[in-house]
């Protein structure tokens, strides 16, 4: 791992903060977007008129059940957040404009993400970006603040689900392909557009190489502040499954997709004071 995260928002408009994009008519659409208990991104597209005046400062509303669902989207039960039994009421959301970042694989729009909070106006206890939160605040009462690298890895598969004849799926490579250089076609250009994509969305890449497994992939990412490190994880997912689906490739990075498969997550962390390490 090597140098910090620079996780500079609107990175490749340097200076430019949301509104003078807007105005001057570069971005039309702000996507706000809410963790799910999955790692995914949920939330709402908006005109970005209507973001600056009304959502930015005031917030918006969406549905409870987002932190209380499974891989498919059903309602759970056991939450005492929300359920049937409650109601699946509203939850105010409020956006973290330190996040905000132009997304490249989508022309003229913005990405916000958000916080889940009580109609108290608390942090939702089970929402993913408060119980990182927190652990960072018990640490800082130590005089201790981590620095977090991820290497994480996901398959891809030809084709989608949606397609006739490919069900089920098969992975893009079948051989072992660890540390290979000579890529197929297919995964060049993919590799070329999710790198440039990244870059320009402000979440430097250090290295792309393929594994031992067939059809998979590794990622790694330079050292950071955890929750800067944890954020562009959430958006270097996004930028997979999209860019991924538009070439005709479904990608999962689900730690066992099939029988004698598996990908892995790993978090290198290090735990630091006054800028020097501890542990």
């Amino acid at each position: 791992m090597t140098a910090t995260v620079n996780n500079t928002p609107l990175k490749q408009e340097k200076t430019l903060p949301l509104a003078d994009l807007v105005t001057a008519g570069t971005i039309d659409t702000v996507l706000l977007a809410l963790p799910d208990l999955q790692g995914r991104l949920k939330g709402k597209r908006y005109d970005a008129g209507h973001f600056l005046t009304r959502i930015a400062d005031h917030g918006a509303e969406m549905c409870a059940y987002l932190l209380a669902t499974d891989v498919d989207m059903n309602p759970a039960d056991g939450f005492a957040l929300t359920s049937w039994d409650t109601g699946y009421q509203d939850l105010p959301v409020r956006p973290d404009l330190t996040t905000a970042r132009v997304v490249p694989w989508m022309p003229r729009t913005a990405i916000v993400l958000a916080d889940a909070m009580t109609p108290e106006g608390t942090p939702v206890e089970i929402a993913p970006r408060h119980i990182l939160d927190r652990q960072l605040t018990r640490l800082a009462h130590h005089g201790l603040h981590p620095k977090t690298g991820i290497e994480t890895e996901f398959v891809l598969y030809k084709g989608t689900h949606n397609q006739p004849g490919h069900h089920p799926l098969h992975p893009l490579t079948t051989e072992n392909l660890d540390y290979a250089l000579d890529h197929n076609p297919t995964s060049d250009r993919f590799f070329r557009r999710l790198q440039r994509a990244l870059a320009k969305a402000g979440i430097p890449v250090e290295a792309i190489k393929t594994e031992a497994g067939p059809g998979q992939i590794e990622v790694t990412f330079p050292y950071g502040p955890a929750r800067d490190a944890c954020d562009n994880h959430l958006l270097f997912k996004h930028a997979v499954r999209t860019l991924a689906t538009r070439s005709d490739l479904t990608p999962t990075f689900m730690a066992a997709p099939e029988t004698g498969r598996a990908n892995g997550l790993h978090l290198h962390l290090s735990l630091w004071s006054n800028n020097t390490p501890q542990l």
